[in-house]
């Protein structure tokens, strides 16, 4: 999960929009059964795509 970042004067760069999952519902369970891990991207801080970059998911 990650925010895509406004980049203006105070008081609006204080707003930030999330990206990534925020909600989920899986039919015949509840949100309880399911147990989530958080990963980090592929090759830490040296990752291998170059041009995307760490978005690249």
């Amino acid at each position: 999960m990650g925010r895509d970042e406004e980049w203006r004067k105070a008081p609006l760069h204080q707003v930030k929009n999330p990206r990534g999952i925020l909600d989920y519902n899986l039919s015949g369970h509840y949100q309880d059964d399911i147990s989530w891990k958080l990963t980090g991207n592929l090759g830490g801080e040296d990752y291998i795509d170059l041009v995307r970059g760490p978005l690249k998911k």
